[in-house]
């Protein structure tokens, strides 16, 4: 994957989990309790510092009680197509 569209894809990653998160209400070491997550793996998330695999995408889509292919569906809206 080139660079460029793994750094599109950790910042549209990180602004749905921020943007979820907070219409959720919770903080991050809420959220990170929640989907089994150390917090401060989470917290790489926000801050684009990490890309999550498929299994962190299904813990976090079940933290915010929606389906994994809802919560991918949000993050492509959010990159714009690749």
């Amino acid at each position: 994957m080139p660079d460029d569209l793994k750094e599109r894809l950790r910042n549209a990653t990180a602004r749905v989990i921020v943007r979820r998160r907070h219409e959720a209400g919770l903080s991050q070491e809420r959220l990170a309790e929640i989907a089994n997550l150390e917090r401060t793996y989470l917290s790489f998330l926000e801050r684009r510092l990490r890309t999550p695999g498929f299994e962190t995408l299904v813990k976090l889509a079940g933290a915010f009680g929606i389906p994994v292919a809802q919560l991918v569906g949000e993050i492509e809206d959010e990159l714009g197509g690749v």
